[in-house]
């Protein structure tokens, strides 16, 4: 089971060592190379883009409010300077290759909660 980011390492461990996996939760993967082409999601890979690009140059807070912009949020500061110290270093969700059709052949239950887009940053329903 996995959330966010976590949701991303989730799917990718479960592809690489199905065998272990007897069941598949993921709650809102960026798992954003599965739909770049989506205009959505490469307006968002554009909005965020320079915030990974200069991540190591920011400090934690900076890297935080840049981030929340970037998605479209309210920035509200975090608690955790830690773990935004920590996310900082990571690659972009965008870099991970999600390998859907191993995942779907996987006889193991697999089950997705993703959000909705809010209404202005889709331009479909």
């Amino acid at each position: 089971m996995g959330y966010s980011y976590g949701g991303v390492g989730s799917l990718l461990a479960a592809a690489l060592n199905p065998r272990a996996v007897r069941s598949l939760v993921v709650i809102e993967p960026p798992a954003f190379d599965v739909a770049l082409d989506h205009p959505a999601v490469a307006a968002l890979v554009a909005r965020l883009e320079p915030v990974f690009a200069g991540a190591r140059r920011m400090t934690p807070e900076e890297y935080d409010r840049g981030f929340d912009e970037g998605l479209g949020f309210n920035h509200v500061e975090a608690a955790n300077t830690a773990r935004l110290d920590a996310a900082r270093r990571e690659r972009r969700p965008w870099e991970a290759h999600i390998p859907l059709e191993a995942l779907r052949t996987q006889p193991f239950p697999k089950l997705v909660f993703r959000g909705r887009a809010p209404r202005s940053a889709t331009s479909r329903r």
